[in-house]
């Protein structure tokens, strides 16, 4: 949490420039870490102590989401300002593994359950390092994993662009529920750590 706070995801902090900066470029923060991660698996599987076929991407939130009942309106210049979600980390675990058949399985987890949910409020309360643009016209975090089957997600904590969890009722509809998703594993709430560390494994030994 510490790392996290260091690296000011606010509107005024360096993941913000940095995101700006990559859009004035063409480009995207998503796209230069996604060459970033391609490479890194072509290193794993040329090392003679990793098994290429059984890699499982794990993207990961650190951020906590806001409380039920915290009010959206904040001045703009608030010294407290609300948490801000992590939702990068699970998006890039998605679309690595859809870019990358490689990947045995993918988690994600703190991580969007709609993209469009940035649009459902005029208060957005995560960091613009996940941004794709035009991503919304193409494709949704449903999408993504429709594409992952039948290889198997794991999918929990899911925010909305308020950076609130998304109830169970709220998830249902948006994931593919056909025979592909047979091997799509979602929990509304945050599972233990214990508990996904389990399923990689079971996921990587199949």
């Amino acid at each position: 949490q510490q790392a996290l706070a260091e690296l000011h995801r606010g509107r005024h902090g360096k993941i913000q420039a940095a995101s700006v900066s990559e859009w004035m470029l063409g480009d995207s923060l998503p796209g230069r870490r996604l060459g970033d991660l391609a490479r890194a698996l072509d290193a794993l599987t040329g090392h003679p102590g990793i098994d290429a076929g059984r890699m499982v991407l794990w993207g990961e939130s650190i951020a906590p989401a806001r409380p039920d009942g915290d009010d959206d309106r904040v001045r703009f210049d608030a010294g407290a300002f609300p948490e801000i979600g992590e939702p990068a980390g699970g998006m890039l675990a998605l679309m690595a593994g859809v870019l990358d058949e490689r990947v045995r399985a993918v988690v994600a987890r703190g991580t969007f359950a709609r993209l469009a949910s940035v649009l459902d409020s005029p208060f957005c309360f995560v960091p613009t390092d996940w941004i794709v643009p035009g991503m919304l016209r193409s494709c949704e975090v449903g999408d993504l994993v429709a594409a992952l089957a039948p290889r198997p997600v794991y999918l929990d904590g899911l925010i909305d662009g308020r950076n609130r969890i998304v109830p169970d009722a709220e998830l249902e509809g948006a994931f593919p529920t056909d025979e592909r998703s047979s091997s799509l594993h979602v929990v509304g709430s945050r599972a233990p750590d214990a508990d996904v560390a389990e399923w990689i494994v079971k996921q990587a030994l199949a």
